[in-house]
């Protein structure tokens, strides 16, 4: 009995370091542009409260509807404690959140430790890159909870379940609202449940009985009622209706901008094919088992993989709950005989004690520190310059031309930027004004020159603007990493 207890105790230690192991080798180690307007929002909402104004670029009176002001305020201080160091730590504490719920939910169900494990690290391996210092990262821990609380709610019928999920509603509309639409989403496929169970039963039908598990609801009236509450929870946030809305609005304007923007895009078999093979393989398996997929599991899958097959920002959503609901379809009841060696205890310990000291060790020698402060590929984050810039000339007041990914840095600088990464900011449609955003990829230089009226230019090699202001003879004041070139207007 000690001795089964102690094995649970050294085999779950063992899960979890795995586990963390994992998060960490593919966790995405360089910073996202995004983190940067995302410093600033928390700044400006401290100084001016959510004004729905934005402070961050050159244009007068454009507005901002401050998407996270929540999780905006929520990493500040965490940054102003401990910087980029801690914000990574941060980052990967809700990764590792994120895959302990993934393995408690697929070991409950299948009751086999290992290959909870291993589906796990795979999922880890898809995920890396989802996890990073943006809103995305706290807004996927805060969907799977979601998920796994709507489920408990239909089968248990027990109002705990309902009041953890408003709240959860409540809290995901106000740190990334154009995501909490999901949340009333994860819904319905159970309430397509009721209404099909409803006919089943009425009528006696018989539809594929032998693949298609029919389970009814322990509680309609109060599954229901949460469900008019969750879409009443995004009036307790400073948007009102617009979360319903917003997905639409953006939806509208892919062929005009947003289709230019990286997890926008449509995707593609090439760049997938291998994750489309492997879930394909995953499919054939679920439809070859003997066991039955509940009919809301079916909605799942076909509701997911619709928004997963179509835009890049949905495919963590894909990763995520065909793994939650395939596996543990494909492996309940599967008996695997693992044969319990016995090894003495000490030789295990010493295991465990390798793998830490090697998760400590990775810790030190892959992350290069400076490297995930000042973000991505050749020249990072434009600090030398912005620093030139702040030291040298009247930054406040100037009219600074700047390239799409290096705003956000600059803004964070409390430079007046021409553009950034908030896209809505830059759009009619959202700030009331003009779009900028397709000015800046449609316009021809010379065009936007004499439309914005810039002093000066920060600029990368290989743009439309480098190019104009190089063969146009303007004058360079500055230069860093061979990377960032300030040029000045020949007027100014």
């Amino acid at each position: 009995m000690k001795k089964d207890k102690l094995y649970n105790i050294i085999s779950n230690i063992f899960i979890y370091v795995s586990i963390l192991l994992a998060n960490f080798l593919s966790i995405f180690k360089i910073l996202d542009a995004d983190l940067f307007f995302d410093l600033r929002s928390a700044k400006d909402i401290l100084t001016y409260g959510l004004d729905f104004k934005d402070h961050m670029s050159m244009h007068e009176g454009l507005k901002y509807l401050y998407h996270h002001w929540l999780y905006d305020l929520i990493i500040y201080p965490i940054f102003k404690i401990g910087s980029y160091p801690l914000l990574f730590f941060f980052v990967l504490l809700l990764f590792f959140i994120f895959s302990i719920i993934i393995y408690k939910y697929i070991n409950n169900r299948i009751k086999n430790k290992y290959i909870s494990l291993i589906f796990v690290i795979i999922l880890s391996y898809f995920m890396g890159h989802c996890f990073m210092p943006r809103v995305q990262s706290l807004s996927y821990l805060v969907i799977l909870l979601e998920f796994v609380v709507i489920e408990k709610l239909y089968t248990t019928g027990k109002i705990k379940y309902s009041i953890i999920s408003i709240i959860l509603s409540i809290f995901m509309v106000n740190i990334h609202f154009p995501l909490w639409i999901m949340i009333p989403i994860f819904y319905l496929p159970y309430i397509a449940n009721i209404f099909i169970n409803y006919f089943v039963n009425k009528y006696k039908l018989n539809i594929l009985n032998k693949k298609i598990e029919y389970i009814n609801c322990n509680n309609i009236k109060l599954f229901m009622i949460t469900f008019i509450f969750i879409l009443l929870s995004c009036l307790v946030s400073p948007y009102g209706l617009l979360p319903y809305l917003f997905g639409f609005e953006v939806s509208s304007l892919y062929s005009t901008i947003y289709y230019k923007i990286g997890e926008m895009r449509l995707v593609t078999f090439g760049e997938m094919k291998y994750i489309f093979l492997f879930f394909a393989i995953l499919i054939g398996f679920m439809i070859g088992s003997k066991n039955k997929i509940k009919l809301y599991q079916l909605f799942y899958l076909i509701g997911i993989g619709i928004l997963g097959f179509t835009y890049m920002r949905n495919t963590p959503f894909l990763y995520t709950y065909y793994i939650l609901i395939i596996v543990p379809i494909i492996f309940k009841d599967l008996k695997i005989n693992l044969i319990k060696i016995n090894i003495n205890k000490n030789i295990i310990i010493s295991i465990i004690t390798i793998l830490v000291i090697s998760l400590l060790v990775a810790s030190i020698t892959t992350i290069d520190y400076r490297e995930y402060q000042y973000g991505a590929d050749n020249g990072g984050e434009p600090i030398e310059v912005a620093d030139y810039i702040i030291d040298n000339l009247d930054y406040k007041n100037i009219r600074l031309y700047n390239e799409f990914a290096q705003g956000s840095y600059l803004a964070y600088r409390n430079i007046p930027v021409f553009i950034d990464s908030r896209v809505e900011v830059y759009i009619s449609k959202f700030n009331g004004k003009e779009n900028i955003i397709v000015d800046y990829h449609n316009m021809k230089p010379e065009e936007l020159i004499k439309k914005y009226k810039f002093d000066y230019y920060l600029v990368i090699p290989g743009t439309k603007m480098y190019d104009y202001l190089k063969d146009n003879n303007y004058e360079l004041i500055y230069s860093s990493y061979n990377y960032y070139y300030l040029y000045k207007n020949k007027e100014a």
